[in-house]
């Protein structure tokens, strides 16, 4: 996981052949002006999903670990609060208290974020 802002982008622009594009999309984007939902930004390799809704807190958060896509999530306004944890030791990986939707592995319990 890499916590960091958009503003340094540039540093990881090398770590996956998508994020050259991606990082163009946030940055040359009027975020702001698009509606909830889904947006193709290059077919099904890159897409956006815009939510308008409260921030998750620590104790709201839900773990989630994804296997084909990697997010950025970007807040753009208010206040999100993002960890990290490894799926073996969450349980994730085993399966046990997890449901599945498309790559996306979500734990039905609470755990504490790291």
């Amino acid at each position: 996981m890499i916590l960091d802002t958009l503003a340094h982008a540039e540093r990881y622009r090398a770590l996956h052949p998508l994020f050259e594009r991606a990082f163009d999309f946030l940055r040359d984007t009027d975020l702001m002006a698009l509606a909830p939902g889904k947006h193709d930004v290059q077919g099904e390799q890159i897409f956006a999903i815009v939510e308008a809704c409260e921030g998750r807190t620590r104790a709201e958060a839900k773990l989630e670990c994804h296997r084909r896509y990697i997010d950025i999530q970007l807040v753009l306004a208010g206040v999100d609060e993002m960890g990290c944890g490894r799926r073996r030791r969450d349980g994730l990986e085993a399966g046990r208290g997890v449901w599945r939707s498309g790559d996306r592995l979500r734990s039905r319990a609470r755990h504490p974020l790291l």
